[in-house]
């Protein structure tokens, strides 16, 4: 009995039953209508045509996605839809709770910093103060100042001139670049640096004069922001004084010595003058930039990334005279 209600509750759920009924009633019907056809020949002689009814077609039932698969007493008669939930997944809580809060605050600083990386773009500007980090904006468009590393080898051009009133010249050794002279306190020229592997050397003029003598002005003698001079050569300056009258001073390039050193050592520069000429702001030094491996002033556009501003590094250097 189990085994034939298991078969009739299965052509019940794949609604099979009706043609199981109609192939009952053909088991019952097609036994009892060839029975009757027989008698009926026996007493008249004469066959009957038996009339079978038209078959019925039997088609399989389309499968139903929600009936149950398995035949357990414990299984669900109809299939859950949907997404698998993951059991390890964590959903995401507003932050209401302080707990909460505090993880919100966090994200959403971190995603404002990653905002501000992502769209701030760096900006460099020159270094116009000391080996620290300066605040101050010069106009030169030169290469900006970013000291070297310690270990990068260097090289300094030590020059020794003779600057002073006509006829009172002192004997200044081993200047430093953007060094004032003749002294911080009445700065006339300031030397800016060495070209050609120390063969020339480049002043700049801080103050109003009359410049005359064997130099090169750039970029014009009536123009003069640079003056290059070689060992032997003399310049002249007449300079207004308080009393409006004029006084004369004379340079003369004495030696040009060669010094190995460091990087970091040879980008140094005097201080007063590093401010000084940073407001004279004088177009002619925009074109050079300084190179501490070689010592040298160099052109702005194939300096590289080797080249320091020619404002260099600041350090306080006082002038040494005797």
């Amino acid at each position: 009995m189990s085994y034939l209600r298991n078969i009739w509750t299965d052509l019940i759920e794949r609604k099979l039953w009706p043609a199981a009924l109609l192939l009952l009633g053909l088991a019952v019907v097609v036994p009892v209508a060839i029975t009757a056809g027989g008698g009926s020949s026996s007493t008249s002689g004469s066959t009957a045509k038996v009339s079978l009814p038209a078959p019925v077609a039997v088609s399989e039932a389309q499968a139903n996605p929600n009936a149950a698969l398995a035949e357990t007493v414990n299984g669900a008669s109809v299939q859950r839809d949907g997404r698998a939930r993951d059991p390890f997944f964590v959903p995401k809580v507003a932050a209401t709770t302080s707990g909460a809060g505090v993880t919100g605050s966090a994200t959403t600083a971190k995603a404002a910093t990653t905002t501000a990386s992502a769209t701030t773009a760096p900006v460099s500007t020159p270094n116009t103060d000391t080996t620290t980090s300066s605040t101050t904006t010069s106009k030169s468009t030169t290469t900006p100042s970013t000291a070297p590393a310690p270990t990068t080898l260097g090289i300094t051009y030590h020059v020794d001139v003779q600057f002073g009133p006509a006829g009172q010249a002192r004997l200044y050794r081993r200047l430093v670049r953007l060094q004032p002279l003749p002294s911080r306190t009445t700065p006339i020229v300031a030397f800016v640096g060495v070209k050609d592997n120390g063969k020339v050397v480049t002043f700049a003029p801080l103050a109003p004069a009359f410049i005359g003598g064997s130099g090169v002005c750039a970029p014009s003698p009536l123009k003069c922001q640079l003056m290059d001079l070689k060992v032997g050569e003399t310049e002249s300056f007449e300079v207004d004084t308080a009393s409006d009258t004029l006084k004369a001073y004379t340079l003369k390039i004495d030696g040009v010595g060669k010094h190995h050193t460091t990087a970091l050592v040879a980008g140094q520069v005097s201080r007063e003058g590093r401010a000084m000429l940073q407001h004279l702001s004088l177009p002619a030094l925009d074109g050079f930039a300084f190179s501490p491996t070689t010592g040298t002033l160099v052109s702005a556009r194939e300096g590289g990334g080797n080249t320091l501003s020619v404002f260099g590094l600041a350090s306080d250097v006082s002038p040494a005279s005797h």
